[in-house]
């Protein structure tokens, strides 16, 4: 917003994070086609590089719920603990799926799913979105704690999530294939897993969808969460080991009050 009060643009956390990416954090240096590569400080360049466990966002417990829990339930915790997204785990802590505030919306075109689960909702969501809206994106993302800040920026910014999970080995995990127990989850449901060859709704209580595999990724379901890299968090880690600018004497702040 300008002196005269109007608006024109804005400047959202997934548009800061992915500037600063392709100006400042790539490895690569023909990522910015459109100029030159703005200098990074030393102190950011050492952030980067530093883990995910060396920042801190490796923690004992997240706030979380299973796949069959109520989705009023989900919601009431996303406003109870003030978070954006609930990583969805089965009784071993294994991330199997993800529930934002941005599936909410999905609510108002099937008001059933308010009477169903989580794994209800996440899987009409990814119906909606691959069938009718051409969009085939993948729930859940995950990186593992030994992994730099870096590496989590570069995926965050490449797959246009919000948020990618944190997850390390469970120990003693038995040699199960992952995509067994996947299709367990959505099997307890009544829906039938990939490759069974039947059509059924993904919700027991919406008829308008299919079945669907469930998502699988590199560790996914191998691994515990423990943590969670934001976009937030990025952005609340370059300010506070970046320089703030200086302040520009012709704008009037007083205008954005």
């Amino acid at each position: 917003m300008q002196n005269d009060r109007r608006i024109r643009g804005i400047l959202s956390q997934t548009r800061v994070v992915r500037y600063f990416f392709e100006h400042c954090a790539s490895s690569d240096d023909n990522a910015n086609d459109v100029g030159a590569k703005a200098v990074v400080s030393a102190s950011e360049d050492a952030l980067l590089d530093r883990t995910l466990s060396q920042l801190g966002l490796v923690k004992g417990d997240v706030v979380s719920a299973q796949p069959h829990t109520p989705v009023i339930q989900a919601l009431s915790m996303l406003e109870q603990f003030h978070v954006s997204s609930l990583p969805l785990v089965d009784g071993e802590q294994r991330l199997v799926g993800n529930l934002s505030v941005g599936d909410i919306k999905y609510l108002a075109r099937d008001r059933a799913l308010l009477s169903g689960t989580c794994i209800d909702l996440v899987q009409a969501v990814r119906f909606t979105q691959g069938v009718e809206e051409g969009r085939d994106r993948a729930a859940v993302f995950s990186v593992r704690p030994e992994a730099t800040l870096r590496y989590a920026l570069s995926k965050l910014v490449a797959t246009g999530a919000h948020r990618v999970w944190i997850t390390r080995p469970r120990e003693n995990a038995p040699m199960e294939s992952a995509m067994q127990r996947a299709g367990q989850v959505v099997e307890e449901r009544g829906v039938p897993a990939a490759g069974s060859g039947r059509r059924a709704s993904v919700s027991s209580v919406s008829a308008n969808t299919v079945a669907i595999a469930p998502p699988h990724y590199a560790g996914a379901f191998d691994d515990a969460v423990c943590g969670v890299v934001s976009l937030t968090d990025v952005m609340r880690l370059l300010t506070e080991n970046a320089p703030a600018p200086a302040a520009n004497p012709e704008y009037n702040y007083a205008s954005m009050d």
